[in-house]
């Protein structure tokens, strides 16, 4: 099954905001006195009507709807607004952009990315003291003090973003060795500060490819253009021909061009990576110094 358009998400956020904005207008118009205020604005504005534009009494009449305003305001005051966002005013765009209170609801349902408000994962829930301080990794440091050179080389990334050392990260490395952790907290982070960040997993990614290639309306547009994209599990995706390689290196080479952010995290090599997908597209992966690569190494945290 399909997941919904871009377009079929809008139009459900405008219908439940207007159901919304109609429930919370039923509230406030069943609060004590307003019934009473709402009558007499009625009697107002129809003798505002019956008099002519330069007659004193108009003038008086808009003052006292002024007044009628402004005591409605103040018995409304202490209901609570329920669900809604106070950044866009439920329309779900702010200076031509799409709020996050939309976007997050067409990254998660158009794009099946995961939904990163709802994610436990933090820097702050961070539990170093998993990690081995018996493996010795390459360059000599244990398994537990080169993972925490690695969550805070990618924590300072989240605190710099958009302003980062570099544009990309590439986390290889084993299962079991924090990657997919340190992956969510960057997300998390970038995503309570207001950035535009989508988090994806491979397999979601490249499904949203081959619903494009079948013709479906998939924008890729959105893939290409937010702020950071954030890929997880690179590699265990199902490859497809004319698919995987084609939009992948196409992903890549536009988001390069734009300098927009790409993180991605794979138990693959750098050769595997090369293997599957080709020489072009590590090269992209991999750019000189757009891309800082994070190689986590040591005995998996889950076997113990």
């Amino acid at each position: 099954m399909n997941n919904p358009t871009v377009t079929e998400v809008i139009a459900a956020f405008r219908r439940d905001r207007i159901t919304m904005a109609y429930r919370a207008q039923q509230m406030a118009d069943a609060l004590p006195g307003m019934r009473e205020l709402m009558a007499r604005k009625k009697k107002l504005l129809q003798k505002i009507l019956a008099v002519s534009p330069d007659d004193a009494d108009g003038v008086s009449f808009l003052d006292e709807i002024k007044e009628i305003g402004r005591l409605e305001t103040e018995i409304t005051s202490g209901l609570s607004s329920g669900q809604g966002c106070d950044t866009c005013e439920n329309t779900g765009f702010v200076d031509g952009r799409f709020c996050s209170c939309l976007r997050d609801k067409i990254y998660t349902q158009a794009y099946g990315a995961m939904d990163i408000a709802s994610l436990p994962e933090s820097f702050d829930s961070s539990d170093r003291s998993k990690f081995s301080d018996a493996f010795i990794c390459q360059n000599g440091a244990t398994q537990r003090k080169k993972y925490i050179a690695l969550e805070n080389f990618a924590k300072k990334f989240a605190q710099d973003f958009p302003d980062t050392q570099t544009v990309n990260l590439l986390f290889t490395g084993n299962t079991g060795l924090g990657k997919t952790f340190i992956l969510r907290s960057v997300a998390k982070y970038v995503h309570q500060k207001g950035g535009d960040v989508m988090l994806i997993s491979a397999s979601s990614l490249f499904c949203d490819f081959h619903q494009h290639r079948l013709g479906n309306d998939v924008n890729l547009d959105i893939l290409y253009n937010c702020d950071l994209l954030i890929i997880d599990d690179l590699g265990v995706e199902p490859f497809t021909q004319n698919v995987t390689v084609e939009y992948f290196l196409e992903l890549l080479g536009i988001r390069m061009d734009k300098k927009k952010h790409t993180v991605i995290a794979t138990n693959l090599s750098a050769d595997n990576i090369k293997a599957k997908y080709g020489e072009r597209v590590y090269s992209r992966i991999r750019f000189n110094d757009m891309c800082s690569q994070l190689v986590f190494e040591g005995t998996d945290i889950r076997v113990k």
